[in-house]
């Protein structure tokens, strides 16, 4: 497992949310979690028996994107659904870089957007309308994700949240494929990347609605969204 440390000093990120410019070692991790598990905490059990996870842990315990080959149209087993699948899950020390909050992974929750909403949280309204969500409780952040245990057309069904310290949460915005990447740069090269900004952890996470896959989907373009593809996520900063 490769663990990735850059020095920066995010005296603008700081300062805009009115705390003194502190120097800090940002240290991050990718938890792959297509064709196996990666979990950097075991502590919690098999919190999605049967599905593949990727899990923070460690002194990367803050889930802070997550990448995907995005691949939409016909998939490799011929007309049906395109073979997109999620490929890493980010996870980033974020918390301890800016000495705001712990994260007791041993109190955690599952979510399951399997179909449906799983909301624990419904101060922050409806933030991606139409599409499912999975929303931490409030105070806890996303540490893992879980999706099924396909090579072709893997779902995201599974939403693993801890506990933490934190006074509370502002802030948020929602975030989406293939925006500019952030100060840690290309995180997984070659894939499509969905990131929180510099400070700020996952909160919730948006999926396309469906129960499963769509029955038909011969000729479309590329660049359909399917059941359960990830459409977006949730990302705050700590803070009261």
């Amino acid at each position: 497992m490769t663990t990735w440390v850059r020095c920066i000093t995010i005296t603008a990120f700081i300062s805009a949310f009115g705390y003194s410019a502190i120097a800090h070692a940002d240290t991050w991790r990718r938890a792959g979690f297509h064709g196996g598990n990666t979990r950097l905490y075991t502590g919690d059990g098999d919190w999605f028996p049967g599905d593949w996870k990727g899990e923070c842990g460690g002194t990367t315990q803050v889930a802070s994107g997550v990448s995907s080959n995005l691949y939409y149209g016909f998939g490799q087993a011929g007309c049906g659904d395109g073979n997109s699948y999620l490929n890493n899950l980010l996870c980033t020390n974020d918390n301890t870089a800016n000495y705001t909050y712990t994260v007791n992974q041993a109190n955690g929750t599952t979510l399951n957007v399997w179909g449906h909403n799983d909301i624990r949280d419904n101060s922050l309204g409806d933030w991606s309308a139409g599409n499912y969500k999975a929303v931490c409780p409030a105070g806890w952040i996303v540490t893992g994700l879980a999706q099924t245990s396909q090579l072709q057309n893997a779902r995201l069904a599974g939403v693993r949240c801890s506990a933490t310290g934190m006074s509370g949460y502002k802030n948020c915005a929602v975030h989406s494929w293939n925006e500019p990447l952030g100060f840690r740069g290309d995180w997984d090269p070659g894939w499509y990347k969905m990131q929180c900004n510099a400070g700020e952890f996952i909160k919730g996470i948006a999926v396309a609605p469906g129960y499963g896959w769509s029955d038909d989907q011969c000729g479309v373009n590329p660049g359909t969204i399917f059941s359960q593809d990830i459409i977006g996520i949730l990302c705050c900063v700590a803070g009261p």
